[in-house]
């Protein structure tokens, strides 16, 4: 009698294990009970309904290697407190939420080989907030109607994916102190900023889009040595704004639409290949009290006033870049000087190809040096002075 109450037992142990086995659960890792709020959680979780309004904090993960997946259901708090907070603890994933009503929707901090994905953190203050974090990955999220969007500090080989954010009071994406991180297929839409990169380094931008943002599209200020590449900024205040930045590669974007689609700023030494501003407000390709930056085979049309200015700026190389249907083509202002201009055309632009308001023993008595460029169609004539380009007509 007792040996079958054994057997009976050890079924039932098998059955249970079996059970769990079907579900996905490995025996031991998972608890079978949802936290309530203010829980902390040492094991992963699969939530079965909404945990919430939560008065203060929502999850806290104080172990590695946690899953907490709310299969879509919810943490909702009552506008203070973090939603699902991970700090000093690695390799944990949290997916599947939506997180709302926070003060920090998701937090991720002093830790490495995470993932946040397929999360919508919303109508917090901060809908993602990572610091001194390396190694992990932001994949499918979205931060909608936040103050700020994602907000990546002091951190380090960091992947964001086709994450979106919209309508953010303020920052769409923000990088600070952040260094070789990858920004790739994400989405900026209606916030005041899309994305803004700021004192960092070995960043890399490829695939982005930002639209409808308030001021700026794509800000870098005071970023060195990363690549901006094929992102598109439509219908923003400015496209692309790079500030007290240098030695970057700006390649195959394109500015559509924008009041500047490119503006530099004290800005040095970065290479602008094969981009395209078009249709903005007043510049297409804007270089401000910058030097020594190489533009190359851009393309500049149907831009409000110029497709290329450079304003105080010295030793630029402006080589085979086309304006067309500008107000006028080319702009070399005040204390532009030792700008070399070359093989470049600027053809049926409403005023001149070219104009040169600087003078010095540069080409025809300016401060700059043109050979081979092109103009013709222009309404006002070639250039200012005459001669800079031909044929003049």
């Amino acid at each position: 009698m007792g040996e079958g109450k054994s057997i009976s037992g050890a079924a039932s142990v098998l059955l249970i294990l079996a059970a769990s086995l079907a579900m996905g659960l490995s025996p031991g890792a998972w608890s079978a009970v949802d936290p309530a709020c203010g829980s902390s959680i040492a094991t992963s979780v699969s939530l079965h309904g909404d945990v919430g309004p939560c008065g203060g904090n929502g999850i806290t993960i104080v172990s590695n290697e946690v899953v907490f997946d709310c299969k879509g259901h919810a943490v909702r708090g009552s506008g203070v407190g973090t939603g699902v907070n991970a700090t000093g603890v690695s390799k944990v994933s949290v997916k599947n939420c939506l997180i709302t009503g926070f003060s920090e929707g998701v937090v991720l901090s002093h830790s490495t080989n995470s993932t946040l994905k397929g999360i919508t953190s919303t109508n917090n203050l901060v809908g993602f907030n990572l610091t001194s974090t390396t190694y992990s990955n932001l994949k499918g999220n979205s931060a909608r109607n936040n103050y700020n969007g994602f907000m990546i500090y002091l951190c380090s080989n960091i992947t964001l994916k086709s994450n979106t954010a919209k309508g953010n009071a303020l920052l769409g994406f923000q990088l600070v102190f952040t260094s070789y991180t990858t920004l790739k297929s994400n989405a900026a839409r209606n916030n005041y900023n899309g994305f803004v990169i700021s004192i960092s380094s070995f960043i890399t931008l490829k695939g982005n889009t930002a639209r409808n943002n308030g001021y700026i599209g794509f800000q870098l200020d005071t970023t060195s040595n990363s690549t901006v590449r094929e992102n598109v900024a439509r219908n923003n205040g400015l496209g692309f704004w790079f500030g007290s930045s240098s030695g970057n590669t700006i390649k195959g974007n394109a500015a559509r639409s924008n009041y500047n689609g490119f503006w530099l700023w004290l800005s040095n030494s970065n290479t602008i290949l094969r981009n395209s501003g078009q249709n903005n407000n007043y510049s297409g390709f804007e270089i401000q009290n910058s030097a020594s930056n190489f533009l190359q085979r851009n393309v500049a049309r149907n831009n409000g006033y110029a497709g290329f200015a450079l304003w105080g700026s010295t030793g630029n190389m402006v080589k085979t870049n086309l304006a067309n249907r500008n107000g006028i083509g080319f702009v070399l202002g005040s204390f532009s000087s030792g700008n070399v201009v070359s093989g470049n055309t600027a053809d049926v632009n409403t005023m001149y190809g070219y104009a040169d308001y600087t003078s010095g023993a540069g080409t025809l008595g300016t401060d700059n040096t043109y050979f081979l460029d092109e103009c013709q169609g222009n309404g006002a004539g070639g250039s200012s002075p005459s001669g800079l380009g031909s044929p003049q007509f």
